[in-house]
C-alpha cells in the first residue's frame, strides 16, 4: 500500500510537472483547435430565441452548457458591437456609421475591434482583423482565457514563492472566478487579464535581470498591458486595480534596487516603454476628444460622484453564494448574478495567517501590501469620505459596489500568498489551525445565515456547500494539501467553470432569414437608414451591416438627436449611455426613462423623415395600423415564423 501510493505520487508530480513544463505548447495547441473549430463562450445564442426563422434549420449554437440571458451586456451590446465593426464597409473603422449617425467611437465602444495603432494593447481583437466575424469571436474567448489561465499561473508562482501545484489551482482559481466568468467580455475579465499581465511582466523583468532577451520581452508584454489596461475606459474598477499594481510593482521594484542597479539598457528600454505607451495613448485622446468629452458629460454614468461607504457587510460572503448562481438565477433587491459573482477567498484566515508570519519573522513585503491595500478597499466599501477627497484619489469614480468587488480580487491574492506560506511554513499546529478554520467558516457562513441570501435557496442547498467549505477550511488550516486541492477544485468547477456555455459560430445571428434579408437590401441601398419598432432590438440591424437609428449608445450623437429633438428639450432622456427601444406612434413624439440606461422613444411617423428612416423591422402591421398616414409603408419581407416583417418607407 505504502509503495503504491509513492508510485502515484510520483506519476501525479510527474504529470504535473510535464503540464507545467509543456504549458505553452499545450496553450498553442488548443487554442489553434478551439479558433479552428470556432469555439467560444459567448451567450449571442439568446437570439435564437428572439429571431427563430433559420436559413439551416439542423445548425445548433451551444454545444454544452446554457446562454445567459442576463449577460444582455455581452450578447445584445458588446458582441453586436464587435459584429458590426466586422461587417462595416470600412475596415474596422474607428468611427462606426451604422451605429450612429455621425459615427460612434467604438475604442470607447467596450473595446470594439479597431485598425489602427491602439489594437496593440487589445490582442483579444487581433482574431477579428485577421480572420474575420467567426474565426474572431473563438479567437477573442479562447486567447483571453488561454492566456489568463497562463498569466494567472504565473503571478500563483509569484506569490506561492513557485509552489507548483498550488499555483495551478491558483491558474484556475483565478481564471474561473465566477466575477471574471460572469464578466468576462466586459470591464472585470479586461482589468484583471491586463493588471496580472503588467504586474506578471513587471516582475519577470527584474527575475530575469541578467537576460536582455526576457528584459525586452518583459517590455512590450508590459507597454501592451498597460494600453490595454487604460483603454478599458472603466474608471470604477480601474483607480482600485490600478492602485494595486502599482503597489505591488513597488514593492518588486524597492526589492530589487536594494541589491542591484539599473544599466543603460534599463534606461533605454524604460523610456522605449514610456515613449510608446505616451504616443498611443495621446493618440488615442487626440482622436477620441469629442467622444470622450460627450462620454464624461452624460448624465449616466458620466456624471456619478461616488463617496464610499453604503455596503452591506453580508456581502463579504458574496462568493459563497457563487457557487449556486450557475444552476439558479438570483433576485434580491439590487442583486442579480453578475452583480453578486466575486472573487473566492478566506480573507479573515488569511489575515491570521499574516499576523502568524510576521511573529515567526517570515512573513515578506507582498503579504503586507496585499493586506494594507485590500483594508483599505473594505474602509472605502463601508465608510462614506468627504467629497473632496474623493476626487483628489480618483475615487469618486469608484462606487462602492465595484469597490468591493475589487476587495475580493485582493483578498484572493491574498489568500494564495496566505496558503502558500502556510505550506511552506509551519505556523500553528493543527489544533490551531481547527481553530482557524472554524472562526474563518463561521464568520462567512454566519453573515449568510443572518442576511436576506437565506430567500435565494433553501437551507438544504446551503448545507452542502458550507460542507464543501468546511471541508475547504480545514484541509487548508490543518494542511491537509490533497484534500484542499480536491476540495477547491470542486468548488472552482462548480463556482466558474459552468458560468458560460461552450458554443460555435455566429449562426444565432446570421443563420436567419431576417439576418440575410437584412444583409441583402442594406448591400444595395448601403446609406438606407433602418430603425426597430418595438421589441427587436436595434443591435441586431447593425450587427448585419445596416445603418440604425436606435440600438445601443454608448454616448450621444447630439447632431443626430438634434434632428428630432431641435431645442434639447428632452436631453436628459438620451444624454446617457442607453439602449435605445422605438415605438412608432401617430402621436406627438414623446420619451419614456425606462432605466439608468434604457430610454423608449414613442415616435411620430413624420419624425422619420426628419432623420431619413427608410427601412423598419417590426412585428406589427404597419400597412393597416396607420393606413390614414400619408406615409405608405411597402413590405419587403415576412417571416410567418417570427412574425417579423421589414418594410420600405414611401414618404
Amino acid at each position: 500500500m505504502g509503495l503504491d501510493r509513492k508510485r502515484n505520487n510520483k506519476l501525479g508530480k510527474n504529470i504535473i510537472d510535464s503540464i507545467i513544463k509543456w504549458r505553452f505548447v499545450i496553450s498553442i495547441i488548443v487554442f489553434i483547435l478551439c479558433v479552428i473549430f470556432k469555439l467560444h463562450g459567448s451567450s449571442i445564442g439568446m437570439w435564437d430565441g428572439i429571431i427563430t426563422e433559420k436559413i439551416n434549420p439542423q445548425e445548433k449554437n451551444v454545444i454544452i452548457g446554457e446562454n445567459r440571458a442576463i449577460r444582455s451586456d455581452e450578447w445584445l451590446v458588446q458582441s453586436t458591437y464587435y459584429l458590426a465593426q466586422a461587417t462595416n464597409d470600412e475596415y474596422y473603422p474607428l468611427m462606426n456609421k451604422n451605429v450612429s449617425e455621425n459615427g460612434q467611437n467604438m475604442i470607447l465602444s467596450y473595446n470594439a475591434p479597431v485598425a489602427n495603432i491602439t489594437v496593440i494593447g487589445k490582442p483579444f481583437n487581433w482574431g477579428f482583423l485577421l480572420l474575420g466575424k467567426e474565426y474572431g469571436l473563438s479567437w477573442y474567448w479562447s486567447f483571453k482565457i488561454i492566456a489568463l489561465i497562463l498569466l494567472s499561473f504565473e503571478l500563483s508562482m509569484i506569490l506561492t514563492k513557485k509552489n507548483k501545484v498550488l499555483s495551478l489551482i491558483g491558474a484556475f482559481w483565478i481564471a474561473f472566478s465566477p466575477a471574471v466568468q460572469w464578466w468576462f467580455m466586459q470591464h472585470v475579465g479586461d482589468i484583471v487579464f491586463f493588471s496580472i499581465a503588467m504586474i506578471v511582466s513587471f516582475y519577470k523583468y527584474f527575475e530575469y535581470h541578467h537576460s536582455t532577451k526576457y528584459r525586452v520581452i518583459s517590455s512590450i508584454v508590459f507597454a501592451f498591458s498597460t494600453i490595454g489596461f487604460a483603454l478599458v475606459i472603466y474608471p470604477a474598477l480601474q483607480v482600485p486595480f490600478a492602485y494595486l499594481t502599482l503597489v505591488l510593482m513597488a514593492v518588486v521594484f524597492f526589492k530589487f534596487i536594494k541589491e542591484n542597479k539599473l544599466n543603460k539598457v534599463d534606461y533605454v528600454l524604460i523610456s522605449s516603454i514610456l515613449l510608446v505607451i505616451v504616443a498611443i495613448l495621446g493618440y488615442f485622446v487626440i482622436v477620441s476628444h469629442d467622444a470622450l468629452k460627450l462620454s464624461l458629460n452624460t448624465v449616466y454614468p458620466g456624471k456619478r460622484v461616488s463617496v464610499g461607504g453604503g455596503t452591506d457587510l453580508f456581502r463579504l460572503s458574496d462568493f459563497i453564494i457563487n457557487a449556486f448562481i450557475p444552476y439558479k438565477d438570483i433576485y434580491l433587491p439590487n442583486m442579480n448574478n453578475c452583480e453578486v459573482s466575486s472573487f473566492i477567498n478566506f480573507f479573515l484566515g488569511s489575515v491570521i495567517i499574516l499576523v502568524a508570519s510576521i511573529k515567526k519573522k517570515k512573513v515578506d513585503g507582498v503579504g503586507i501590501s496585499l493586506f494594507i491595500v485590500s483594508v483599505c478597499q473594505l474602509i472605502w466599501s463601508f465608510i462614506e469620505f468627504p467629497e473632496w477627497f474623493a476626487k483628489i484619489t480618483f475615487l469618486s469614480y469608484v462606487t462602492s459596489s465595484r469597490m468591493i468587488l475589487a476587495f475580493s480580487f485582493t483578498s484572493m491574492l491574498l489568500s494564495i500568498w496566505a496558503i502558500g506560506m502556510l505550506f511552506r511554513e509551519k505556523l500553528f499546529s493543527k489544533k490551531v489551525g481547527i481553530l482557524v478554520a472554524i472562526v474563518n467558516f463561521a464568520f462567512y457562513i454566519g453573515l449568510i445565515i443572518t442576511s436576506i441570501f437565506t430567500e435565494y435557496v433553501s437551507m438544504k442547498s446551503y448545507i452542502i456547500v458550507f460542507i464543501i467549505y468546511l471541508i475547504i477550511n480545514i484541509s487548508l488550516f490543518c494542511r491537509i494539501k490533497k484534500l484542499f486541492y480536491i476540495s477547491m477544485s470542486i468548488i472552482i468547477i462548480v463556482s466558474g467553470m459552468t458560468v458560460n456555455p461552450v458554443a460555435r459560430g455566429v449562426g444565432a445571428i446570421y443563420n436567419k432569414t431576417l439576418s440575410k434579408a437584412i444583409i441583402d437590401i442594406s448591400s444595395n441601398d448601403s446609406n438606407g437608414v433602418w430603425i426597430s419598432d418595438g421589441d427587436i432590438n436595434g443591435s441586431y440591424i447593425y450587427a448585419n451591416g445596416a445603418k440604425t437609428f436606435g440600438g445601443i449608445q454608448f454616448y450621444p450623437d447630439e447632431e443626430k438627436w438634434s434632428k428630432i429633438d431641435p431645442t434639447g428639450e428632452n436631453e436628459f432622456y438620451y444624454n446617457r449611455y442607453a439602449h435605445v427601444k422605438i415605438n412608432l406612434s401617430d402621436k406627438e413624439t414623446s420619451y419614456i426613462l425606462d432605466n439608468l440606461d434604457a430610454i423608449t422613444i414613442n415616435m411620430n411617423l413624420d419624425d422619420m423623415s426628419k432623420i431619413d428612416v427608410k427601412y423598419i423591422v417590426t412585428r406589427r402591421d404597419l400597412e393597416n395600423e396607420f393606413s390614414n398616414s400619408s406615409i405608405n409603408f411597402e413590405k419587403l419581407y415576412n417571416s410567418d415564423v417570427d412574425n417579423i416583417k421589414i418594410y420600405k418607407v414611401l414618404y
